[in-house]
């Protein structure tokens, strides 16, 4: 019996000026791979990428089917990601990717909340509803947030490495999203990025339409009292 197929994608055609991006895609789900090391032009660069990527949520066994433009390719998988190193002539780019094994079922649309629950300090990032349906005008969001939380970082895994959108807690600068497994963290600092802060995890399902956009109602704890 042939096992199902995670397929990669590797595109140098239609690359960003830092890299050639590397796409996973299993059961309709897609994650972007990160690129740890990157040899272009003579130059390298290291990423890193020393913090979760994806997850993509796979079968236990599967085989991987590469596509797309590259000379070469070399997969390995362990129990908990999938690396691979591509090159395209004299370019090179490492990749990596975390990944869940077991159930890779679609999300009960029946078990998915109206409204994203998140909590928040500044370091950890929970979420209460790990399945979020869009509603009208987009996803409904509230956030209980520490004092001086201020950034809300919205990253879906199938965007690029340091890709992400947002804005402040209470809901401004709403912002385009697609349905699927999202990465939400709260941040106290200007400069800070998801990966800074221990984030969470949820599903974003939408059968209506494939685009939707932030919306919130924030819900700050107070202050402590200095009395």
């Amino acid at each position: 019996m042939t096992a199902p197929a995670v397929e990669i994608r590797f595109d140098h055609s239609v690359g960003s000026d830092a890299w050639p991006p590397a796409t996973a895609t299993f059961a309709g789900r897609a994650a972007a791979m990160c690129p740890v090391t990157i040899v272009m032009d003579g130059l390298v660069d290291d990423l890193q990428c020393d913090y979760p990527i994806g997850p993509l949520p796979v079968p236990e066994t599967f085989d991987v089917q590469v596509r797309g433009d590259a000379d070469s390719v070399e997969i390995s998988t362990t129990k908990s990601e999938i690396t691979a190193a591509a090159s395209w002539g004299d370019d090179r780019v490492n990749y990596r990717l975390d990944i869940v094994r077991g159930d890779t079922a679609p999300p009960d649309p029946n078990a998915a909340s109206d409204v994203l629950r998140i909590s928040c300090d500044g370091e950890t990032t929970t979420t209460s509803t790990p399945v979020v349906e869009a509603q009208d005008g987009g996803i409904h969001y509230e956030v209980d947030a520490s004092p001086g939380v201020r950034r809300l970082l919205f990253h879906h895994i199938a965007w690029e490495h340091g890709t992400a959108v947002g804005g402040d807690t209470d809901g401004r600068w709403p912002s385009p999203i697609e349905p699927g497994v999202i990465v939400v963290a709260c941040l106290e600092w200007n400069h800070a990025s998801y990966p800074d802060v221990e984030f969470a995890t949820f599903e974003l399902i939408d059968p209506r339409a494939c685009t939707s956009k932030t919306r919130s109602t924030a819900r700050r704890r107070p202050r402590p009292s200095l009395a």
